[in-house]
């Protein structure tokens, strides 16, 4: 298994390009997609001056762009932070603040909200800025090589909600999160022909292979809402929509965080891996 994040998109691409990386209700991304997009942010990025450990914020829905924005910042050698848009203004802003992120990816809807809170001298971008670029540019410049990533490099900083109040930012390197997907993709069949549904908040440590299941050639869905709010509570009226999309393989789903999921994973249709 390549050593790091970068390395192992990059074998799925080459291996299986064509084969669907990313589900959002009826839209999807093949893995060729899914790198041709996240290879436009990161250009933009280093463009802005990130570069190996630079913090990175992405304050994104789960959606497409969420896929994107990820693997744009680990495609342009910084290291993403999540910044749940759930969150209060307060938080988002302690949390850019303590990591140092100098740079924030959102989405259009979010761009004014994040202006406001962001601490002075953010730079705060969308992808309409990222492909305007590269509308502006193509032709004009040389591309810019792509990054390869050092193993020893930080991958992304998560700040998790379970510490309360206090801003508490985890670092993790590439070679430690590359070993955790080698480890579920093991031992879960975590890979090609699985189907991952992205349930836990973005900045929930735990749920960090979920968004890079493509790394390992598994495809995730993004469900339009969280099954998990606040400090882990349940949000009884999320929709468990794994039965909504027709992969014969099967969904693999977390072993159970709380109790009441496994109440939802009892729903999920009959046949269906878990």
């Amino acid at each position: 298994m390549p050593g790091t994040l970068d390395r192992m998109l990059r074998a799925q691409v080459a291996s299986r390009p064509d084969e669907t990386a990313v589900v959002f209700g009826g839209d999807h991304l093949t893995f060729r997609e899914l790198h041709e997009g996240a290879a436009v942010l990161a250009a933009y990025l280093r463009t802005l001056g990130v570069v190996a450990n630079q913090r990175v914020g992405i304050c994104l829905e789960p959606a497409l762009e969420l896929a994107i924005g990820t693997w744009g910042v680990v495609l342009s050698g910084g290291a993403y932070v999540p910044l749940s848009p759930e969150r209060s203004g307060e938080r988002l802003r302690r949390v850019i603040e303590d990591s140092g992120a100098q740079v924030v990816v959102t989405q259009e809807v979010f761009r004014a909200r994040v202006d406001e809170l962001a601490p002075p001298g953010t730079t705060v971008v969308t992808f309409k800025d990222a492909v305007q670029y590269a509308w502006r540019t193509a032709g004009a410049e040389r591309p810019l090589a792509d990054v390869v990533s050092d193993s020893s490099q930080l991958a992304y900083v998560v700040y998790p909600s379970a510490f309360g109040d206090r801003v508490v930012g985890l670092a993790t390197e590439h070679r430690s999160i590359v070993a955790q997907l080698g480890w579920v993709s093991a031992e879960h069949e975590l890979g090609p022909g699985a189907t991952v549904v992205q349930k836990l908040p973005m900045d929930f440590e735990a749920g960090r292979w979920e968004i890079l299941a493509p790394g390992v050639g598994a495809r995730v869905v993004f469900e339009p809402a969280y099954p998990w709010s606040g400090m882990g509570e349940w949000n009884d009226d999320y929709s468990f929509a794994a039965g909504d999309h027709p992969f014969p393989e099967g969904v693999r789903v977390r072993p159970r965080l709380l109790s009441k999921a496994g109440e939802v994973a009892e729903r999920v249709p009959s046949g269906l891996g878990r």
